[in-house]
């Protein structure tokens, strides 16, 4: 048995394809999502609000996100590197440089319902690795969302996003920053994705989805 992929692999494998399974905090209203626990804990209030996925290991990944933003953040916003607490001594002399300070949020883990309301709250998603494990199933929750997700085109990427990201496939700072207005100033865009994703997602909420896997799984 395995989790749905997006990238149309297992079609020919013998196997049981089940689907990912998303808690319903994620999805729009964002029932049970803690919008006040996390502005509190992460001081978060400033527009607009960019979350940063990956386990952070990647220096040319993360030199890309932090100089493709300055223009983004010019007249205030937040850049928030998702379960990063460790990140922040590495990065100061960098962010520092780039005159960052005070636009650049380390967020530690999250509760579940901390984690909803961030996601739903965000103005747009950015992956600029490749996939890291530990983003996974964060990527998966964060496309209930129904906000953008921007990200580095890679099989690995596209088997967990499939159609429902914008892909940027010259990782480049000019690049992002590019893609990143587009879909800060589109609406049009903003909803073709969001219709993009809610066409995938609506088969994997929690409530519903995990009937699926009760049967499937051996008693």
């Amino acid at each position: 048995m395995v989790a749905q992929s997006l990238d149309g692999g297992v079609d020919d494998l013998q196997v049981t394809v089940l689907p990912r399974l998303i808690p319903d905090p994620f999805y729009p209203p964002g029932d049970g999502a803690d919008v006040f626990g996390l502005t509190r804990r992460l001081h978060l209030e400033e527009r607009p609000r960019l979350v940063c996925f990956g386990d952070h290991k990647d220096g040319a990944a993360l030199s890309i996100v932090l100089e493709s933003v300055p223009p983004l953040l010019a007249s205030g916003g937040e850049l928030v590197f998702w379960d990063a607490a460790g990140l922040r001594d590495r990065l100061a002399p960098v962010i520092k440089h780039l005159r960052l300070t005070e636009h650049v949020v380390f967020a530690p883990p999250l509760e579940i319902a901390e984690l909803a309301a961030l996601f739903l709250g965000a103005d747009a998603m950015i992956l600029m690795e490749n996939q890291p494990a530990n983003a996974s199933l964060a990527l998966t929750w964060a496309m209930a969302s129904g906000n953008p997700i921007v990200a580095v085109h890679s099989p690995e990427n596209e088997a967990v996003l499939g159609p429902a990201a914008l892909w940027v496939y010259d990782a480049n700072p000019d690049v992002l920053q590019a893609a990143i207005q587009e879909v800060l100033s589109k609406e049009s865009l903003r909803e073709e994705l969001a219709q993009r994703q809610a066409a995938i997602t609506s088969a994997w909420r929690f409530s519903t989805a995990c009937s699926l896997w009760e049967k499937a799984l051996p008693a």
